[in-house]
């Protein structure tokens, strides 16, 4: 994969995440996909294309990617709670 290539891959990507509603994971599949094709060395280009275009379909994404992270945080948080709880209860589940 050349370097047009994977900017262009990017970009795709871009446009199904935001149609899905996956941008994440489409993000993550730029990244996965450039590694596994030996294209490594354009993971930033293709990663900024990338942002680019879901900032231009999607003039909202910093805030629903905040929105995300916050989201996955929370889910962090109440694993941890949860492990807890267990360790308190000598390994059985609360």
């Amino acid at each position: 994969m050349d370097r047009k290539q994977a900017i262009d891959f990017a970009i795709r990507s871009a446009r199904i995440g935001v149609d899905q509603g996956q941008v994440a994971d489409y993000r993550d599949n730029v990244r996965d996909t450039l590694n596994d094709e030996g294209a490594s060395e354009w993971d930033q280009i293709a990663d900024d294309a990338f942002t680019a275009e879901v900032a231009r379909l999607q003039p909202d994404y910093d805030a629903a990617m905040a929105s995300w992270e916050e989201e996955q945080d929370n889910f962090a948080w109440e694993r941890e709670q949860s492990a807890v709880r267990r360790a308190e209860n000598g390994g059985y589940p609360v």
